[in-house]
């Protein structure tokens, strides 16, 4: 185990990858698995490890403390450009902190702002216990079912990304994780999906998702019979394996889904 506590209720950890990390000791959701065993998500870190290479475009959606952010920056290289979004504004400064802990600033460009489907502000509802839940939507009784939380309310701006990253001639991979707000995410960025974006990564969860639920799977349906997408699950070791986009509907809940 490669962690200490460094005050302020913040833990300096290593993650598996090699990266440093700073991290909300009072954190449940991702300073467990990162002080016990320095990786978070294995499948997707080992996917990435795999297959992100030097002078690629990557955007980073719900970039958290960085975990994700640190070790594509690091695959990118110096000629890779990265962007990182992150709507909550307490984690905005150990996302900052960790891109200078590993000199990555110089191929980064980070984000305040919630990925939505039209400019201006948004509401966000802030986990505070664990604060990886956080989300556009308020948290309802099934999530009580299953976590002890308090919640923190705040207006955060909104980014279309098919208006902020219009410049880029292509998205070799974009990284979506934003607990339920994906329908919105993706409203705003359909020229980006369609027409740049070589993979995107993405979970599923249709309980975080509640009443937009069934337009995201519609929206899902369209990428798929009209534009030609298709779907992959992970295993653990980070391959891909294809999976039916009405397997995808049917169970509603996959932490990892590559539409390419």
């Amino acid at each position: 185990m490669d962690a200490c506590y460094i005050g302020n209720q913040r833990m300096l950890l290593k993650t598996g990858y090699g990266g440093l990390l700073i991290c909300p000791s009072d954190d449940l959701s991702l300073m467990p698995f990162l002080a016990l065993t320095g990786v978070f998500e294995s499948p997707l870190t080992n996917y990435f490890s795999r297959m992100v290479k030097p002078g690629q475009v990557v955007v980073d959606v719900g970039a958290n403390i960085g975990y994700f952010s640190v070790l594509l920056g690091h695959l990118i290289g110096q000629t890779g450009h990265l962007y990182a979004y992150e709507a909550n504004p307490h984690l905005l400064h150990f996302l900052n902190d960790n891109l200078s802990l590993n000199y990555l600033h110089d191929r980064t460009q980070v984000r305040q702002e919630a990925v939505y489907h039209e400019p201006g502000d948004v509401t966000f509802h802030i986990a505070k216990r664990f604060m990886g839940n956080s989300s556009i939507r308020e948290h309802d009784q099934a999530y009580n079912q299953h976590y002890t939380d308090e919640f923190e309310i705040v207006s955060v701006k909104a980014a279309v990304l098919d208006q902020e990253l219009k410049h880029l001639p292509r998205i070799d991979w974009l990284k979506v994780d934003i607990e339920g707000g994906e329908y919105e995410a993706f409203l705003g960025m359909e020229q980006l999906l369609r027409n740049k974006v070589n993979v995107t990564v993405f979970e599923v969860n249709k309980a975080m998702m509640q009443h937009r639920w069934t337009a995201f799977t519609e929206l899902l349906q369209k990428y798929h019979h009209d534009w030609g997408k298709s779907f992959y699950m992970l295993s653990q070791e980070g391959l891909p394996i294809p999976i039916t986009l009405e397997q995808v509907i049917q169970d509603g809940n996959y932490p990892f889904v590559l539409m390419c």
